[in-house]
This record gives structure tokens, C-alpha cells and sequence, in this order.
């Protein structure tokens, strides 16, 4: 790894140090800073019949109005490593997840049981339905679910009172 040495003056002296930047961050020297350049996440893609209903979420074919159609396959790409949030699961089942399937981090999912909280940790979301039953199918994200909106706060209970009186007989 090459690094890089923009120029930066010393407070003290007046004179030219150097700052060390490694060549794989991109980096601009701008009056005397150097400024580091974030690359751009790349969006998710996807092939096939699949729909991406924003940049964070994603479902089967005619999901939710339809069921999916059969012998369809679906490759998401550039999916961020964020655990998935499940909003619907409803597929063919089988003990194997044989027939329809939904396949995160190399493992199936079938029936009911979407991948929860799994990790795409290779940046891939593949579906895959065969040639007979279809249902309603599914919605995931790697957004997590919406947040609720916070309760309005509850007032404060009232002080407690402590009285130390003269009992008057």
C-alpha cells in the first residue's frame, strides 16, 4: 500500500510537515487539508420478476395483490450487509425448500419462516419459485422495521406531601 503525503504546516514553525494517507482512500489536498473521498454505496440491483419497492425493500412478482408466478427466478445484488426485516412470508413449503424458495447467506427459506434478522453477508438475495403452487409471497427489507413513533410522555406524579403537624385537641 502507496501512501500519500499532502502538505500540512507546522503552528509552531511555520514549516511544511507531511500527513500520510494510504493510496486505496481517494483524497484531495484542498488549501492545505487533505480530504478524504467516500466512495458511493452501489445501489441493489435485480434481475428477473422481481420488484424493488424502494432502496431498501423488496418483494416477489404481483406481491401483494397477486401470488407470484411459477418458474420464476430473481437475483438482488449489492444488497448491504444489514439483517433483513421480514414484513411478509408466504411461499410453497417443503422440509427441503425444494420447490420455492428464497435463498439469503446460502440458506433456503420456504412456508412461513423468512429470513429474520439474517445477514446477506454476500450481498445476494436470490428467489426462485417452480412450476406449480404459488401464493401470495413476499416483502423483505434491510432498512429494519419502521420505528413507532414515540408515546407523548406521561406528566410527572404529583410530590409527595409529608406534614408534620400539631394534633390540636
Amino acid at each position: 500500500m502507496r501512501a500519500h503525503s499532502p502538505p500540512r504546516r507546522s503552528a509552531a514553525s511555520g514549516s511544511i510537515d507531511r500527513v500520510s494517507i494510504f493510496s486505496w482512500l481517494p483524497a484531495r489536498v484542498i488549501l492545505g487539508f487533505a480530504v478524504l473521498i467516500a466512495p458511493a454505496a452501489a445501489q441493489v440491483t435485480v434481475t428477473g420478476p422481481c420488484v424493488l419497492t424502494s432502496s431498501t425493500c423488496a418483494t416477489s412478482s404481483g406481491y401483494p395483490t397477486s401470488n407470484y408466478g411459477s418458474t420464476e427466478s430473481c437475483l438482488f445484488s449489492n444488497v448491504p450487509p444489514l439483517p433483513l426485516w421480514v414484513e411478509s412470508f408466504n411461499v410453497e413449503s417443503s422440509s427441503t425448500c425444494g420447490f420455492d424458495a428464497l435463498t439469503v447467506a446460502s440458506q433456503k427459506y420456504c412456508g412461513t419462516d423468512g429470513p429474520s434478522g439474517v445477514v446477506p453477508t454476500d450481498g445476494t438475495i436470490a428467489w426462485s419459485s417452480d412450476g406449480s403452487i404459488t401464493t401470495s409471497g413476499w416483502k423483505i427489507c434491510w432498512s429494519g422495521p419502521p420505528q413507532p413513533s414515540p408515546s407523548p410522555l406521561s406528566p410527572p406524579p404529583p410530590p409527595a406531601v409529608t406534614c408534620e403537624c400539631d394534633t390540636i385537641t
